[in-house]
């Protein structure tokens, strides 16, 4: 096998093999992670753009391909409940996958990507346990938790919206108050209804998140 920069007349073929990813995680439990069009095609643009693609051939035919840099990562600027092995200078590999024809590709182009730098960062999905197998496989420990940028990922049994219950219509009721509106975007509150524990019955919170105004 043999890896390379990926180039701008590659891009076809990488889309279908995240097609063909997005599909198997699906198939497997992980329907989340790269959803149904994630990565994008402005992001791989730009990884070959960057020079930070890379494919695994054999024979001329790309098999697997994933991102890979030297240096620091924001993803990894905070990690919790763990913490990193070392401080020293590593390199990250992303969007790891392959179309599973050649046995073995994923795990050789982790082992390329790990000769480049000698330190390497990898992350996936808490559902996504065949990658977290293949990393197991390959040698890597497990650190701790990291968030990515957007936030995209809570886990929780339930969310509750709620809102200021109509603030300004009862101040309009107030006459010779002169109290000024409050400058905020909802007017209408909903209210959710659920069955507490035991525990919680006892309990009143409140909680507020912004922007209001």
């Amino acid at each position: 096998m043999k890896i390379r920069k990926a180039t701008s007349e590659d891009f076809n073929i990488l889309s279908d093999l995240y097609e063909q990813a997005r599909i198997f995680m699906a198939q497997h439990g992980n329907p989340t992670q790269w959803g149904n069009s994630y990565p994008p095609a402005a992001i791989l643009e730009q990884d070959i753009a960057d020079g930070n693609s890379y494919v695994c051939e054999e024979n001329g035919v790309i098999h697997a391909t994933f991102y890979f840099c030297i240096g620091k990562d924001d993803t990894y600027a905070r990690i919790y409940e763990g913490e990193w092995l070392n401080e020293s200078p590593y390199g990250v590999v992303h969007r790891i996958t392959s179309d599973g024809k050649i046995k073995g590709a994923a795990s050789y182009c982790i082992a390329w990507a790990f000769k480049q730098c000698g330190n390497l960062k990898i992350d996936t999905h808490r559902n996504n346990q065949i990658m977290q197998h293949l990393l197991d496989k390959n040698g890597f420990a497990y650190c701790g938790i990291i968030y990515l940028e957007d936030g995209t990922e809570y886990e929780t049994s339930f969310v509750l919206n709620a809102s200021y219950a109509s603030v300004n219509q009862i101040l309009q009721k107030l006459e010779n108050v002169g109290t000024e509106k409050f400058k905020i975007k909802y007017e209408l509150c909903e209210i959710i209804l659920c069955k507490p524990t035991e525990k919680l019955k006892p309990i009143g919170l409140t909680v507020m998140d912004g922007p209001f105004f």
